[in-house]
């Protein structure tokens, strides 16, 4: 009962990516715009309620060109933030990350075994005997990484695995996102995550103020945007309050869009690849249900960069329709193998001969700004 995906795409069709071709960005930026409804988008003037994020998916600009958008991307089931941002970083489905709620105590996949015993209770009609040894479902294993075994592998692993000099962000105003951070990486200098809680304001300043000063951009950074979550449930999804909400993510969009586009000017040899995704959209006050209302999400993949020698990245584009496809993107753009587990397909592919890339320098660890409170600048480890 879905409906087709309304597709945007300015590239030619999807071609396979030859192996030798590397990295066609230097980073990634994935904005993360909790319950943000697709279907929503697709039944008010979009243009009015998100006028950037409308521009920006549709109209290149000095700094921007637009490679995908839809608004009709399915998420994972369940439609619940840990679920499914843990899909989206992953390429994986809840029940190969084991992530299946909000209230996961720990990222471990081994709960997924009582998980299953339940459901086969509750959906028996008598009283069940116990259950075999071998009749569980085991968890998936988790795949080979440099870090630890019991946190699912995701993109941000990967990419730190195979640029063991690069840095990887996140920037998020909900605590549970930094969990997908390992707690004892071999090398905790990679791994940086600012937290303040229920503040979107403040974190995308943080973020912006990174991308101003920082010498290099983080091979990834992941951004996180909690507010048009919080309207939903306060005010209902599809009310004046949660169209509100909306129009002020959009502002944050905006700037930092803006952040980096200055970005991009001062540093022209930098292209970033931004990825504006949403895990769920929702009715009512909930989100757990598989209706087009819950699982509807919109995507966007944009180019930041400033054309070298009169030419872009040149870069084809497969239409995406899951939120499984953004992590194998994600190791596609920056030349790193996709994980074995992901059940995603990379988006993007090499097109016609581009400017080579410029060497990425040797990337300091970012310091805390001067008079900063150390506290709000949280060092995974």
């Amino acid at each position: 009962f879905f409906r087709s995906p309304s597709l945007l795409s300015l590239a030619p069709p999807f071609l396979s990516c030859p192996a030798d071709r590397g990295q066609m960005f230097t980073s990634v930026v994935i904005a993360g715009v909790d319950g943000l409804g697709g279907w929503y988008l697709g039944r008010c003037a979009e243009p009015t309620v998100m006028p950037y994020f409308h521009s920006l998916r549709t109209t290149p600009t000095e700094t921007t060109t637009p490679l995908f958008s839809t608004l009709t991307a399915r998420t994972v089931y369940p439609p619940i933030s840990a679920p499914a941002w843990a899909s989206i970083l992953t390429g994986m489905t809840p029940d190969q990350t084991g992530i299946v709620d909000n209230d996961w105590p720990d990222i471990n996949p081994s709960a997924l075994t009582k998980a299953t015993h339940f459901l086969k209770k509750l959906l028996s009609t008598s009283t069940p005997a116990p259950l075999p040894k071998e009749d569980l479902t085991p968890p998936l294993p988790h795949h080979t990484c440099n870090f630890s075994r019991t946190h699912p592998t995701t993109c941000l692993h990967l990419v730190a695995d195979h640029f063991p000099e690069g840095r990887i962000a996140m920037f998020s105003c909900w605590p549970w996102v930094p969990r997908l951070l390992p707690s004892d990486v071999a090398r905790p200098h990679q791994f940086h995550a600012y937290t303040v809680l229920h503040q979107d304001t403040l974190v995308v300043s943080r973020f912006v103020s990174h991308v101003r000063t920082t010498p290099v951009m983080p091979r990834v950074t992941f951004l996180h945007l909690n507010d048009i979550d919080e309207a939903g449930h306060t005010h209902y999804w599809g009310t004046p309050g949660y169209y509100q909400a909306i129009t002020h993510a959009d502002a944050r969009l905006r700037t930092i869009g803006e952040a980096l586009s200055s970005r991009v000017r001062a540093h022209p040899q930098e292209r970033i690849l931004v990825i504006v995704v949403s895990d769920h959209g929702g009715s009512g006050e909930n989100h757990w249900r598989m209706l087009p209302s819950h699982m509807e999400v919109p995507i966007a993949l944009v180019e930041f960069s400033v054309p070298l020698a009169g030419s872009r990245l040149r870069c084809e584009v497969r239409p995406i329709t899951t939120v499984l496809d953004i992590a194998p993107s994600v190791c596609a753009a920056l030349g790193v193998p996709p994980g074995p587990g992901m059940r995603g397909r990379s988006a993007l592919s090499w097109g016609e001969p581009a400017v080579p890339l410029v060497a990425h320098p040797v990337e300091a660890v970012e310091s805390p700004p001067d008079g900063a409170d150390d506290s709000s600048f949280v060092m995974v480890n």
